[in-house]
């Protein structure tokens, strides 16, 4: 038997992120931060733990919540549910907790989980949950393990990107990394630079993006800057969860690209993670079957990790006959 329990933020032993720590899927869309990020945008949080009969905590999980008109709502958790001590007890687990999202108006719920996929987990995912109609990511990723030295993290580059680091690196950058107010000021002026060259200002993180972002994470936003004669080239944004690390935005302006400063960016930013005591890196995701995606998915294969699939995007809707319609009103909005 399966038993939810909403956690409340003001009641004892209940430290949601220490929970997120600890889980194997840990990632900073389930953190804290990121429902205070997006609460700007009419997201509210609930968080929720389910139990089994012996009082092991199976899983948990973080919705975002928006209210709808009528009393119905729809909820959307990226990054969740969380595996507990029985990672294959989470499907189960989230047919009981959509029983009880449906009695209190919910008509839509879309998830999106990182755990590894296997053919079990998606034959009981598919039990209580359909595969969206349009998916928002592609659930594959790139995942390194930096628990190994430097020079054993450079040896998994390709030869080509091994060079490309060492050019880069010959031009005399300088990196520095922090979550200032400055860091978010000077990483935001590289991306909207490159969204001006690429075309690309419609798809831009608005600024007022990357500063919550900044702000709600605090110190778990990782902001690293390659710098030319103190003028900044190159940088990225990382959001930090327990030991683990995602890589969300980069940018390189017309000086950088000439420099090849990305390639050194990334060797960079490893040192910086470890210092962080960061062991797992997700790089962000890849999408194989994108053409448009073609370019930056070469650029990460090249630093190595391991290609991985997530369990990834699964949704629901009530009633079930309007599954088709919402699911893709609700992946077209969010691509």
């Amino acid at each position: 038997m399966v038993t939810w329990k909403r956690l409340q933020d003001d009641a004892p032993g209940e430290d949601w992120d220490a929970w997120l720590a600890q889980a194997p899927d840990a990632n900073p869309f389930q953190a804290r931060a990121w429902a205070g990020h997006k609460r700007a945008a009419g997201w509210r949080a609930e968080r929720w733990a389910a139990y089994g009969g012996a009082g092991e905590r199976l899983a948990c999980l973080q919705a975002l919540v928006k209210p709808l008109p009528f009393g119905r709502k729809l909820a959307w958790a990226p990054g969740g549910p969380l595996a507990g001590s029985a990672p294959d007890a989470l499907a189960p687990a989230l047919d009981a907790w959509l029983k009880g999202f449906r009695s209190t108006g919910g008509i839509y719920f879309r998830c999106r989980c990182h755990l590894p996929l296997s053919p079990e987990r998606a034959a009981a995912m598919s039990a209580c949950l359909r595969r969206p109609v349009v998916a928002i990511n592609s659930g594959k990723t790139l995942l390194h393990d930096l628990s190994g030295a430097l020079p054993e993290l450079r040896a998994r580059m390709s030869s080509k990107h091994r060079y490309y680091v060492k050019q880069a690196e010959k031009a005399g950058l300088s990196w520095d990394r922090g979550h200032s107010k400055e860091h978010g000021r000077a990483f935001l002026a590289l991306y909207e630079e490159l969204a001006r060259a690429k075309g690309i200002g419609g798809r831009l993180f608005p600024p007022s993006s990357i500063e919550s972002l900044r702000r709600s994470f605090d110190e778990d936003c990782l902001i690293l800057l390659g710098r030319k004669d103190g003028a900044p080239v190159s940088g990225c944004l990382v959001l930090l969860a327990g030991g683990s690390a995602f890589y969300l935005m980069a940018a390189t302006n017309a000086a950088g690209r000439k420099l090849s400063a990305a390639y050194a960016m990334v060797p960079a930013l490893f040192e910086a993670l470890k210092g962080r005591g960061v062991s797992r890196f997700d790089f962000g995701g890849i999408d194989p079957a994108s053409k448009g995606s073609s370019g930056v998915d070469h650029f990460k294969r090249g630093f190595g990790g391991v290609e991985t699939d997530y369990l990834g995007e699964w949704d629901w809707s009530s009633p079930s006959w309007a599954h088709p319609l919402l699911s893709a009103a609700a992946g077209l909005k969010a691509s």
